[in-house]
Parts: structure tokens; sequence; C-alpha cells
């Protein structure tokens, strides 16, 4: 019987249509898939069958054929979306009939970004898929694969093929000390609701209020917390976690992926850890990409440090100075060649500096201003030199200094101008703005008060200030706000969001991420194992 239905071209699609109908009603179901958070209820027999992957995982030897949920960390459940999306496309072209539904293939599946498709999946789809692939999508199967070859290469390879869907512009919160408690209940809830509840207040009465929610040291820790923020809806939500719990880490992105690099970590690794826990200070770097939700370890710099800038030179990632191993102020910079997937020397520092302020500006010129000289924040004056390094030059030359001393601030570009913003013990608030082409410093409109240990970030030439300490009695006290300073009207603004925690330390980044799952809420999760089973 069997020998006759395996030849039947209604039975295979027949027996599909059981399993689903099965599945749907949640009967004989006997192990669940997870992803992300989402469980997809699914057969054994179906899977083993569909993949060799887990044909090997059920086999009677390993832990998971007993196991009844199985936690799948790759493919996300945005990834499990793709392969629905390609499992759909390759179902409906092999359906009768066939031969007229090939005339289609092509423009179908170039709809497909196989860039964001695993690569043991677009190995099967290229081999064993069944159909008589297009020549173009053949080679956009093995462009894709070779991306998939060359992890360190990957920001440097970006294009439609590897390009997030429906991209949302979110800043990410990287690390950093925070309040043990959240303030607000929601993080991922917009906070739009927060503020009906009178949640939001004037940024005076909120300056009261946080002064009393966390008061000592000991409420304080380190977070391995990822959160992005909607500036546009005022929405926070819970991304991801760092490896690591850190502190006076630095981060850049390249192609759409975020580098989180160096910085203190506790030395009892756990995923939280108390603010006065020893660290020690490391030299590694991690890579988190949004396309897959997932973190890779990149080659650790060639000295550990923490309190320095890194940037984005052309194809390369440059650590500058900092604090090493036993506390020391380093002049050393080295350069992580994203072609080569090493790090390499470069030309130091004039002075050895850490909590100093960085970037790029037009032409690939590298700022670098203010800071210390000693080791730790007490051992020295903070400094007003500017420094800067062109593409070719073999040493820093000195620039015009900064109108203020500044140590543990922030620097920006905008329009081809360096803005400084303010550092730790600055009396006045000062920002100030450098023009390269005459060497020249200009003050500015001073935020309104005293701020530090704040992240920064950049969106559509508005510069934005989260969260941080700032001086209030005598006595170091959060701030929750968020400002954002108009470059045009040289005018600061509180934008009526607040943080959900207290947090200082903290770097921040903007990145395109893919629509959120609570932006997708009428999307049903069994759906997207549907998919991939065909």
């Amino acid at each position: 019987m069997s020998y006759f239905l395996s030849y039947c071209k209604a039975h295979s699609g027949a027996l599909l249509t059981g399993y689903q109908a099965l599945r749907a009603e949640g009967f004989l179901c006997d192990v669940t898939l997870e992803a992300e958070g989402s469980e997809f209820p699914a057969h054994k027999s179906l899977l083993a069958c569909s993949s060799d992957y887990f044909r090997a995982l059920f086999k009677s030897h390993t832990q998971e054929s007993r196991a009844r949920v199985i936690h799948l960390h790759v493919p996300s459940a945005a990834g499990l979306q793709r392969l629905w999306l390609l499992g759909l496309a390759l179902a409906w072209l092999r359906q009768e009939p066939a031969a007229k539904r090939q005339e289609h293939s092509s423009a179908l599946l170039e709809c497909i970004r196989f860039g964001l498709v695993p690569a043991e999946v677009l190995r099967r789809v290229y081999s064993g898929s069944g159909l008589v692939l297009p020549p173009r999508v053949k080679g956009l199967i093995i462009q894709a694969l070779n991306y998939h070859r060359a992890p360190s290469r990957q920001p440097l390879m970006q294009g439609e093929q590897t390009s997030i869907r429906s991209p949302q512009t979110r800043i990410l919160l990287v690390g950093g000390r925070r309040a043990r408690e959240a303030i607000t209940e929601e993080v991922v809830a917009p906070l739009v609701a927060a503020r009906d509840r009178g949640a939001m207040a004037e940024p005076e009465e909120e300056e009261e209020e946080e002064e009393v929610e966390v008061e000592e040291e000991k409420e304080w820790e380190l977070t391995q917390d990822v959160v992005s923020f909607d500036v546009y809806n005022h929405r926070w939500h819970s991304l991801t976690q760092l490896p690591a719990p850190l502190l006076g880490h630095s981060v850049c992105t390249v192609g759409n992926f975020l580098f989180v690099l160096g910085g203190e970590s506790p030395l009892g690794i756990t995923s939280t850890s108390l603010a006065d826990e020893p660290r020690v200070v490391t030299a590694q770097v991690h890579r988190y990409d949004p396309r897959f939700h997932a973190w890779t370890a990149v080659p650790g710099m060639r000295e550990a440090r923490a309190y320095f800038w890194c940037g984005v030179v052309g194809e390369s990632l440059l650590a500058v100075g900092g604090l090493g191993t036993r506390g020391e102020a380093l002049a050393s910079v080295e350069m992580y060649d994203l072609r080569r997937d090493r790090w390499v020397a470069a030309t130091e520092l004039p002075r050895a500096l850490h909590g100093h302020a960085g970037a790029v500006g037009e032409r690939g010129v590298v700022y670098i201003s203010g800071g210390k000289a000693g080791s730790g924040e007490g051992a020295a004056s903070s400094l007003r030199d500017l420094y800067a390094l062109g593409p070719g030059e073999q040493a820093w030359s000195k620039r015009a200094p900064m109108g203020t001393a500044r140590f543990g601030h922030h620097l920006a570009v905008l329009r081809g101008a360096v803005f400084a913003f303010l550092g730790r013990y600055e009396p006045f608030s000062e920002i100030e703005r450098y023009d390269p082409g005459t060497d020249q410093w200009t003050r500015l409109r001073p935020l309104p008060y005293d701020r530090f240990c704040y992240g920064l970030a950049v969106v559509e030439e508005t510069v934005l200030l989260l969260g941080g300490l700032k001086w209030q009695d005598s006595r170091q006290v959060p701030t929750r706000n968020v400002v954002g300073y108009d470059l045009d009207l040289d005018r600061w603004e509180d934008i009526s969001c607040a943080l959900p925690w207290a947090w200082e330390g903290l770097q921040c980044a903007v990145l395109q991420l893919p629509e959120s799952e609570e932006e997708k809420k009428e999307e049903e999760p069994g759906k997207v194992l549907d998919l991939v089973l065909g």
C-alpha cells in the first residue's frame, strides 16, 4: 500500500493537510518549539521527516528526545517568519501545474532576501528543493552563502539582500549601572500610558522625585540589558542582553551591526551584579546582529581597556586610550580591520588619556578631546586639549583647545562641525562647537542643569541626552528625562519622556531594527511554524 501511496500526487498534500489540522487542534502534538518566548506546538515525526537537524535531535541518546519543550536559540522568532515566507514560495512553486508556475519562479524567488536566511536552509534550497532554480536565483543563494562564510566582513557586505524589511530607527541603551527596581512598571508599554497615570511629571517635579527614589549606591547594579527606545512614539522595549554586565565600555555601529568593546566586568559574572562588586578590565569585543537577533564574539583587543573611545574609520574600528588592567592611563591606539578580522597597533596618542571623548569628522579625520592623564577620576585635572588625526597621517596634531576642561564628556559631529557636550564636574553646563576650517571653538546655549554619565545619540541631526546623573545639594542624583538639542535654534528641549529606570554609565547607539513583536500583536504565533513546515 505504501509503495503506491508514495507515487500518488495527492497523498503528500493530504498528509500535510492532516498534520496541519491535528496541530491546529493541538491533538497528538508531542513537542513544543520555543523561540524568543513564542511557542509552537508540533509533531516530532513531521519535524524529523522535514529536517535532518530535527532527525538527529530526536535520536534516543539526546537530551532533547525526552524534552517536552525545545528551546531554539537560532533562528529567532523573526527568523522563523523569514523561513515561513521562503517555504510558502517554494510550496506554491511545487503545486500543479508545476510547469506553468515555474515561469514565475524567478520573479517570485528574487523577492526573497536570501542573506536573511540561515546558511543550512540555503544549502537545502539550492540542492534539495526539488525545483529547477533560475540562474539568477542560484547566484543570489551563492552570494548569500558567501556572506555567511565571512562573518567578520558582513558589515562591509550590506545590500538589499541582507537589509531588514520595514526597518525601525531605534536608540539602543547598552550596559552601565541601573537602579535595581524599575521606576515605571512597563518597559515595553508606550510611555503615553505612563503619562496618563501621572508618571510623567514636569522636569522640575521629576528632579525632586528622583532624589527620593534612588539614594544609596547599594541600590545600583551593573546591567546586561540592552533596551531599545522608539524616540518617535516614546516606547521602550527590552531587546537583548550583553554577554556580561559592563561599565566603562564603548559602542559603535557598522553596517547596522552593534559592536560592544572593552569596559569593566564583575569578577564573578552573573546576570546582574552589584555596583560595588570588584571588577576587571576586559579586552573582549562582541557584535550584535539584529537580523538574526544574535551575538557573535569578535577577536579581542590587543589591550584590555575601559573608559576609552572607539569609532569607525573607513573599514576599521579604532580604539583609543583608556584605563588598563592596573588602572593606568593608556596612550595606545589599535585598529580592528574588518576585512582581515584582526587588531593591529595604530598611531599612539601624544599622551596617555582616559575619560576622553572622540568623533570622526569629515574626510575621516578623528578628533579626541579632554580626558585625564592620571589614574582614576581624582588623580589629575580635566584637560582642554583637542587632537586630530587624518587618514594617512603618522602623528596626532594639536588643535585649538576647548573653552572648558572636560572629562567623561561626549563629542558629536553635525554638518561638519564638532560639538562638545558636558562631562563630569563641570560647573556651568556649557557646550561648544568646533569649526575645523577656522580651528576655533564657539560657546553655545548651556544645558538648563548639569548632567554626566548619560548616554548620547544623534537622530536626524537632533542630539539626544538620555539618563545619567546630576548634582543636587552636593549629592549625585539620577535624572531620568531625555533632552534634545535643536541645532538650528541652538535650543534645548525636554521631550517629555522618562527612562523606565534610573540609569547611568550607559552607552547609546542608533540601529535599524525589525518591526518588534509588540507592534505585531495581530500575528498568530502558530502561523510561523506552518510556514516553516510548508
